[in-house]
């Protein structure tokens, strides 16, 4: 590089961190294409100690990490909503961005009462008037940052923004189908041992729901019971589609086993639609993981959007 020149970053790489797994991708911005150029989804067995399962995640980042050159590369990181505290605020609406987080920084024993641990705030803007402006406010375990950010440096990569899953997933949902832009969806979230529920209108996240993973007639009740409790948080909205993202360990039949319970058209996207595909990988392979690399995707699209 030429002395004093500086030239953006062009490979981003998405790092989600669930669980009982991860998974990690890799894009490179060439002009107005994004091409994918490494990924990975690996699962750990229930049964494996806390410790063995974060050193074998290491193990896995560090392999990726080598076999597609992505050392030092700018990444960006996920911590599982469920791992966070998410509350909507509202605040006056003349303050700035600055202003807004030295009084939501100076107030947060009010808004989070009952925590005295350090803790890291970000908040995002739902809605505003004349008066208010309504915020959701996410904040983490400092300690628990931390760790996420020691695992991943001792791996080898560099990350520079740290996301909620559920961010990520819609900011990939949203870059795949714009025209979800202008709906209102559920995206229904699974994990091998939990799942959410996303309610997202017009590209914004409204409120999210989780849900407790048991017998699959259970989870009907309990996707219904969320589904009802957006309709009555959320007086206005009328739910267009379900959205399915995760990981499904045969996506064809549970798509059929929702679409019997179900009036609402329920759907699956094809993640990498809008992807160029390095002609190293092989294609078979990575459609296959399409839902289960869509929190990796919107982490490396926020790379690629800011970049």
């Amino acid at each position: 590089m030429i002395p004093g020149f500086y030239s953006k970053p062009t490979v981003f790489i998405g790092l989600a961190m669930h669980a009982e797994r991860i998974s990690m991708l890799k894009l490179r911005k060439i002009k107005k294409e994004i091409m994918i150029e490494g990924f990975l989804s690996f699962i750990s067995s229930k049964t494996i100690k806390e410790q063995d399962k974060t050193n074998l995640f290491i193990e896995k980042i560090k392999e990726f990490v080598t076999h597609y050159q992505a050392r030092y590369c700018d990444a960006s990181l996920a911590l599982p909503a469920s791992q966070v505290m998410q509350k909507r605020i509202k605040i006056p609406n003349f303050l700035t961005d600055q202003e807004r987080a030295f009084e939501i920084g100076s107030n947060l024993n009010y808004y989070l009462p009952g925590l005295s641990e350090p803790l890291h705030i970000d908040f995002i803007e739902l809605d505003k008037n004349e008066n208010d402006v309504e915020l959701q406010l996410i904040a983490a375990r400092s300690a628990q940052i931390e760790s996420y950010l020691k695992l991943t440096q001792s791996a080898g990569l560099k990350v520079k923004w740290i996301d909620l899953d559920a961010y990520a997933i819609s900011r990939a949902i949203c870059w795949i189908e714009p025209t979800y832009f202008k709906k209102t969806i559920v995206l229904l979230d699974m994990e091998p041992t939990q799942a959410q529920l996303i309610l997202l209108s017009n590209g914004k996240i409204i409120s999210i729901f989780p849900l407790l993973l048991e017998k699959e007639d259970k989870l009907v009740q309990e996707i219904k019971r969320g589904l009802q409790f957006f309709l009555s948080e959320e007086h206005a909205i009328s739910i267009e589609k379900i959205v399915l993202t995760g990981y499904y360990s045969d996506p064809d039949s549970f798509h059929s086993f929702l679409d019997a319970y179900f009036s609402i058209p329920i759907e699956r996207v094809n993640a990498f639609q809008h992807c160029l595909l390095h002609p190293d990988l092989k294609p078979e392979k990575i459609n296959i993981l399409c839902s289960r690399l869509l929190v990796a995707l919107g982490l490396a699209l926020r790379g690629v959007m800011n970049g």
